[in-house]
């Protein structure tokens, strides 16, 4: 890390909240170049007929087509794979489709992390699944957002069935730390 820079905490919800569609948990203020996003999550059934079923999505305010509307965004499939899209190179929405060798497990907690943070020179976006990096991939136009809307899940798809617990939501931000919204 850089001198004067560190990790702030601006959104933690421990608790557990059930999934469900049109949930929004909060507003942020900023979302910064640099940020990240971990949770657990407990999956509670399969059964969809779509195959796609939300977790998480974070928006400025729609849900694809414009540069901050699915800055992240997390789907389940319903064989397991996950989906996630970001915001990434200047492109609105930028998704991959992919397995992890560790399942989601019906009924268990599964840690997730979601990032974009700056290794040297490059800002670099992760996805990592019980500690299994899944993608990794270079941002060469970060962008900083404002009023940032969190989902669990969105409007605009069916929710996975299950709950997440432990949200916590950080900034890279100079100085010192700003106190969280908790709920």
């Amino acid at each position: 890390l850089f001198a004067g820079l560190s990790w702030s905490t601006v959104f933690l919800s421990p608790r557990e909240h059930l999934l469900k569609e049109k949930t929004r948990l909060t507003t942020l203020p900023t979302l910064t170049k640099e940020w990240r996003v971990s949770f657990e999550l407990k999956p509670t059934s399969y059964n969809y007929n779509n195959g796609y079923t939300q977790v998480l999505h974070m928006t400025t305010g729609g849900n694809k087509n414009t540069i901050g509307y699915q800055t992240p965004a997390l789907w389940i499939h319903n064989n397991r794979f996950v989906y996630i899209s970001t915001t990434l190179d200047g492109k609105p929405s930028v998704g991959k489709f992919l397995r992890t060798k560790k399942p989601f497990i019906i009924n268990e907690w599964t840690a997730l992390e979601i990032s974009q943070a700056k290794r040297g020179a490059k800002y670099m976006f992760a996805f990592v699944i019980k500690g299994e990096t899944l993608w990794s991939v270079e941002n060469t136009r970060p962008t900083q957002f404002s009023d940032v809307h969190v989902y669990a899940s969105s409007d605009w798809y069916v929710a996975q069935a299950g709950s997440i617990r432990g949200l916590q939501i950080e900034n890279m931000m100079p100085g010192e730390e700003k106190k969280p919204i908790v709920c």
